[in-house]
């Protein structure tokens, strides 16, 4: 199991904007996320011994995100929808995140299952993995 708690992280931007419509320019300064937790847990399970595939449990939760604008109007707009902000931050990164890696571990078990060679690069395009299901005698 991997666990990441207890992670801060602090960034100073420069020059990072989005154009929104062609004319209304927001101008990122500053964020700040506090508290930053991660649990992840990979296993693999087998009914037979021979055939196997991959499971997972992931957590994430953010205790505080902290966006800082040039522009006053859009401090004005992020502090006061701040609470409903981190409520959908969170409810994305505790609901969908773990279901959208689920999907993809989904997606790997069924080419696994398939018994068509597989190859798995882990380590770039030069060092793949052969992760083909073996198959009864």
């Amino acid at each position: 199991m991997l666990t990441l708690t207890g992670t801060d992280l602090d960034l100073s931007m420069t020059d990072v904007y989005a154009q929104l419509l062609y004319m209304i320019r927001a101008d990122v300064e500053h964020i700040t996320v506090t508290n930053f937790t991660l649990q992840a847990e990979l296993f693999t399970t087998s009914t037979d011994q021979v055939h196997w595939q991959l499971g997972g449990k992931t957590w994430f939760h953010l205790d505080n995100l902290n966006i800082t604008m040039k522009q006053k109007r859009w401090n004005d707009m992020l502090t006061k929808y701040h609470a409903p902000m981190m409520n959908g931050i969170n409810y994305f990164i505790s609901y969908w995140v773990p279901r959208w890696i689920n999907t993809k571990i989904a997606h790997l078990n069924t080419k696994l299952a398939s018994g068509n060679p597989t190859y798995t690069k882990i380590l770039g395009k030069n060092m793949p993995l052969n992760t083909t299901m073996t198959k009864y005698p």
